[in-house]
């Protein structure tokens, strides 16, 4: 079964710099990502914001398009299943001046596999905070998982937890299933037939 996405479970978002991709670890190219976290134990990378619209709210996608729209896709309960593998770890947050991109506050997403680690990703920003928020909802999300590579998200954040608590940084989307639902009911009855690409603003 393919993925089926439910707005309600977008739980944060932002924005940052990546590199996915081995072509862009050798050639140290950034590239902007749009981030979810999903649910309790999935992160979900995007190019962009508009991609993560279509994923999330455009039914007449198919299977394969939606899941094409997904540059990355982490999920730290499932992902760790296979025996060779022993877990995630988030290298910590560092500053380091790039000659294209200036000074910026990068760390490393690593897959720890029997033999070894590997870089799944890596991430960065200007804005220390925003690296920050994403690094320590991965380390809570690791600490939740059943895995046995541990790292301690306490070391490398200062304020209250960004994951799972009231007070942290939410994303706009946690306010989209309600505002999605109040559009589609305004519509319902009324609109003509919407093409393969057209929207829809409840998709759950």
């Amino acid at each position: 079964q393919g993925f089926v996405p439910s707005i309600k479970k977008v739980k944060h978002s932002g924005q940052l710099l990546a590199r996915f991709s081995l072509k862009s670890m050798f050639t140290k190219k950034w590239k902007p990502t749009f981030w979810v976290a999903y649910g309790d134990q999935q992160l979900l990378f995007f190019r962009n914001k508009a991609d993560f619209e279509e994923c999330f709210t455009n039914p007449f996608l198919g299977i394969k398009e939606r899941e094409a729209l997904i540059k990355l896709s982490v999920d730290f309960v499932s992902d760790i299943e296979p025996e060779h593998v022993d877990g995630y770890n988030a290298t910590p947050t560092r500053q380091k001046s790039y000659s294209r991109d200036g000074n910026m506050n990068h760390f490393k997403l690593e897959k720890w596999y029997k033999t070894g680690p590997s870089i799944c990703a890596a991430f960065a920003g200007k804005n220390e905070n925003e690296v920050r928020c994403l690094r320590t909802i991965i380390c809570e999300m690791i600490n939740k998982s059943p895995q046995s590579v541990k790292h301690d998200p306490q070391s490398d954040t200062t304020g209250s937890s960004h994951y799972g608590a009231s007070t942290s940084q939410r994303s706009e989307y946690s306010a989209y299933s309600s505002d999605y639902s109040k559009k589609s009911s305004n519509t319902r009855g009324g609109g003509s037939s919407a093409g393969r690409s057209g929207r829809s603003k409840n998709y759950n």
